[in-house]
């Protein structure tokens, strides 16, 4: 917090930006395949037809895309900190194959460097949004042990508080 009581990065913009980057992404995949497999560097195999690439380019780097997208924005304006560090993992993760991909099989060009560097860029922007969630959570959990200064008998005790659900939530993900 700063001494205003603003936070520095605000997680729901940073969550929902991302989330509309990645919609972005895949829209563009939907619409443009063959630049998709160009960047990429596919070629369609002789035994394929290009409608069956370009069908999976829709789905994979389309269709995924577009749905993770939109969770991440749900995530971000549900402020559902589980939601946004497990789509972080999802960049992060496709950013270590590719580095571990670099290192086996040599360096995959400079569009291929950019690629990890985006992932990177995005996993690291929805791990900020979600710590930045806790941060807010924490605050008013604390807010509400009592007055400043004082100590819960449960905050003293080593037990976690019970801090209710951010408004709009009815608590964790895809809970009935």
């Amino acid at each position: 917090m700063t001494k205003e009581g603003a936070h520095i990065v605000n997680g729901r913009l940073v969550g929902a930006v991302v989330g509309l980057i990645v919609v972005g992404f895949g829209l563009a995949a939907i619409a443009y395949p063959e630049r998709v497999m160009q960047f990429a560097g596919f070629a369609v195999a002789p035994t394929a037809s290009v409608a069956q690439a370009t069908a999976e380019v829709r789905a994979i780097y389309g269709g995924i895309f577009v749905v993770l997208g939109m969770w991440i924005v749900i995530a971000a304006l549900r402020q559902s900190r589980q939601l946004l560090v497990f789509s972080s993992t999802l960049f992060l993760g496709a950013a270590s194959g590719r580095l571990g991909g670099a290192y086996l099989a040599g360096s995959p060009g400079v569009w291929g460097w950019i690629g990890a560097i985006v992932e990177v860029v995005l996993g690291a922007a929805l791990l900020s949004a979600a710590w930045s969630l806790q941060r807010a959570e924490d605050w008013a959990s604390r807010a509400t042990l009592g007055q400043a200064g004082e100590e819960s008998t449960a905050a003293s005790a080593g037990t976690p508080p019970e801090v209710p659900p951010v408004a709009g939530t009815t608590g964790p993900p895809f809970s009935s």
